[in-house]
Parts: C-alpha cells; sequence; structure tokens
C-alpha cells in the first residue's frame, strides 16, 4: 500500500520556477520512464535575462566610467522596431575572464517583464549609461603613421618645427582613435600635408581654416 502511494505521487510534476510553458512533448495519458525525455519546456519570463558581451576595451571604459561599481550601471534594451523597453535592467552578472577568441567578456543583465512584453530567444540591442561621463583624448586615423605592431606615432608642432609623438592608442571612434597616451591636451596635431614631413625638426606653416579655404579657391 506504501508503495502504491509513493508510485502515485511521482504522477505529480511540479515545476521548480514559474514561467511560461511550451510545446507539451508527452500527452496525458503516456507511459513515461526516466529515459523518456522532457515532458515540456519551462521559460521563467519575470524577471527576464539579458546576455551580452563587450570588447575587452569598452569593457575597461565601462568600469572607468562607474569606478568598478557595475550594480550602478543603467542597461536599456530596444526592440527590433526601434522602439526602447520602458523598464531599466541591471547587471547580475560578470564572467571571470576574457574569451582569448572574440577577446570580449560575457555579461547579463536583469529586467522585469511584469508586461510580458520580453520573450525568452529574442534578439535586442543593448545600451549602457555608466553614471559618469569619461572624457577621452581622439585623432584621426588619417594622421596617424605606423601601425599595431609597431606602435603609431603623430606628428605635432612646435615653434613651428615638426615634433614627433608616439602615442598608444586603445580603440576607434568614428575613425578616430581613441589616445591613451603620447599627447597633452595643448599638442597642436598636424592633421594634413604629412606626406610633406621627412623628418623631426622639419619646419613647418600652421594654417588655420579660413586661410585654408582661401587657398582652395584660388586654385580653382
Amino acid at each position: 500500500m506504501e508503495l502504491a502511494r509513493v508510485n502515485l505521487s511521482y504522477t505529480n510534476i511540479k515545476s521548480p520556477i514559474d514561467g511560461r510553458i511550451g510545446k507539451v512533448n508527452i500527452t496525458e495519458g503516456n507511459y513515461v520512464t526516466a529515459t523518456s525525455g522532457s515532458l515540456v519546456n519551462i521559460s521563467s519570463t519575470n524577471p527576464v535575462y539579458v546576455a551580452f558581451n563587450l570588447k575587452s576595451s569598452d569593457f575597461i571604459k565601462l568600469l572607468r566610467a562607474s569606478k568598478h561599481e557595475l550594480n550602478d550601471v543603467e542597461v536599456k534594451i530596444q526592440f527590433d522596431g526601434g522602439k526602447w523597453y520602458d523598464k531599466v535592467g541591471k547587471i547580475d552578472f560578470v564572467d571571470n575572464q576574457i574569451d582569448k577568441n572574440s577577446g570580449s567578456i560575457a555579461l547579463r543583465a536583469v529586467f522585469d517583464n511584469t508586461k510580458g512584453w520580453l520573450v525568452p530567444g529574442d534578439y535586442m540591442k543593448v545600451k549602457l549609461i555608466a553614471p559618469q561621463k569619461v572624457t577621452y583624448m581622439t585623432v584621426p586615423q588619417a594622421c596617424t603613421k605606423g601601425d599595431a605592431m609597431s606602435g603609431y606615432y603623430v606628428w605635432t608642432v612646435k615653434d613651428n618645427k615638426a615634433v614627433r609623438k608616439d602615442i598608444e592608442v586603445s580603440d576607434d571612434i568614428d575613425n578616430n582613435w581613441v589616445v591613451e597616451s603620447g599627447l597633452e591636451k595643448d599638442d597642436v596635431v598636424v592633421v594634413s600635408g604629412i606626406q610633406n614631413i621627412n623628418s623631426e625638426g622639419q619646419n613647418l606653416k600652421i594654417i588655420d581654416n579660413e586661410e585654408y579655404i582661401k587657398n582652395l579657391n584660388v586654385g580653382k
């Protein structure tokens, strides 16, 4: 009698999570065993977790802007049609290493989904908003010389003479390099005519925008 009661209890299966039930693989009345496979798939719908990856350089920027307090970072997601979800998410997981193949790190954000607008398995755009802005120095890629192996440098002007400045770059934004070191805010960088500079110390003439445009018009 006790064995029958135990066997009967096995016929009631309770899900350990709340969520939305998917396609039922085995219908009522069928005989199932431990090797029958899954009976049904259940997806947790509230809250919903959004997984995404960041390039290592972008992750470093995020750490700087948040002062390593990623709990203060706001996460927004955008639907395929362009509309933004009206709830703000929070980062609840960061992997402990950079993927050596992709050069990125995995993160996860959690969102309230009371209205049920978020569907598991969907793809969305992710936007991260740090609690403070970070200012970066950039230079046009077109005015830099060198490469990633040998290093980059730019020509600057001091006392009307060419001065080479070796720079360290970390990322590119809209055809500009983000400069991590090598330049000061008051340095004057040569942005055109760099093909005419042959050596350090060469005499240079600085032309402002108005004079440059005037010379162009004269040449027409």
